[in-house]
């Protein structure tokens, strides 16, 4: 299993005490002198012919585009955004067998690239554009498994997410909110997730979270 000092990744290691990094994660002052590892992935260089592709589809998921999205993971199969593309085309199609088998490909393949002696990095930051693939298989995966049943699994991952990355840019902080509120998955994707008006997501988490601060008091203090 590659580790966070080889040739897949750049690896930082540092001290939360230090100014410019407690100024930039707002790091609380009761944890500083831990040391923290941050993983960034290296740089794909088929991302840029990834993006290429997406801003010339018509959005028609023709045979030739999900070609096109295959021919991306054969050139690098550790570059995850043609995976979700094409997990979520197959989803859309009522084909889950395959959605579920290219989903479960980048996921297994993104634990690979990011864990250390099986343990996750401290941060998986958005910031870094070269992490977004990554993150992105890793939400997913814990929607999917939200969807289909595995409850408890999806609510670890999105913790987990909401730990690696903690500005939430994905929202795994309201996926993880329905899920402690017990809700129906298919009821919130209908009102709240997919909902074109996303304020009314916001105020349904506005309204809910103040019921779990230990869950969501960095949120909530903002």
């Amino acid at each position: 299993m590659p580790g966070f000092l080889d040739n897949k990744c750049k690896c930082i290691t540092y001290e939360k005490g230090v100014k410019s990094i407690r100024t930039i994660l707002n790091i609380k002052p009761e944890l500083l002198g831990e040391i923290m590892r941050e993983f960034i992935d290296k740089k794909r260089e088929v991302a840029n012919e990834y993006y290429d592709i997406i801003d010339r589809d018509d959005g028609s998921n023709s045979p030739e585009f999900i070609t096109q999205m295959q021919k991306l993971i054969d050139i690098d199969p550790d570059f995850f955004d043609p995976y979700v593309i094409l997990y979520k085309v197959y989803l859309n199609t009522n084909n889950l067998n395959k959605a579920d088998k290219i989903l479960d490909t980048a996921f297994d393949r993104a634990k690979t690239i990011i864990l250390d002696n099986d343990k996750l990095p401290d941060l998986l930051e958005w910031g870094w554009l070269e992490n977004r693939h990554i993150l992105r298989t890793l939400f997913n995966k814990a929607e999917r498994l939200w969807e289909t049943g595995s409850k408890h699994k999806a609510e670890a991952l999105f913790r987990n997410l909401i730990t690696m990355s903690p500005n939430d840019n994905l929202g795994a902080r309201f996926y993880l909110l329905g899920l402690l509120m017990k809700q129906k998955y298919d009821d919130l994707c209908d009102r709240y997730f997919y909902n074109e008006d996303g304020g009314e997501m916001y105020k349904w988490y506005d309204k809910n979270a103040k019921n779990f601060p230990d869950e969501f008091k960095d949120f909530l203090d903002e």
